[in-house]
């Protein structure tokens, strides 16, 4: 799987890093696998796409995949997603998807921050 996934939970923390080319239906079974069973509910998160091949995938296909994650997260404010980058394609499809969640949710949703740096994102996270 393109999307490796490792659960902490005793610092309830999903780190999820992609690798290789990333598909829309890799993004929903991720999603479906580690947000969609409630035992991730409330986690922070690092998704580290900076090793991502993201060409496959298009704007319109983070609409149904940011709807879902405005539905688990349910208003869960206090809970933060921090995302790896490497490159512009990266971070627009980041900022889109952040676009997405706000329309969707209004105030209530993760924080979100872009790093470019793994150790940034973990520090981030952890604070």
């Amino acid at each position: 799987m393109p999307i490796e996934t490792k659960i902490d939970f005793e610092e309830k923390l999903v780190h999820a890093t992609c690798k290789g080319e990333v598909s829309a239906s890799e993004l929903y079974d991720y999603q479906n696998a580690v947000w969609m069973n409630n035992v991730t509910y409330g986690y922070n998160c690092i998704f580290d796409m900076s090793g991502a091949d993201l060409s496959q995938l298009n704007f319109s296909d983070l609409i149904p995949f940011a709807t879902n994650a405005v539905n688990i997260d349910n208003g869960l404010s206090e809970a933060k997603l921090a995302v790896v980058i490497f490159e512009e394609f990266q971070e627009m499809l980041t900022k889109f998807y952040h676009a997405l969640m706000e329309l969707t949710s209004g105030e209530n949703q993760r924080n979100l921050k872009i790093f470019y740096s793994g150790k940034e994102a973990i520090n981030w996270v952890s604070n």
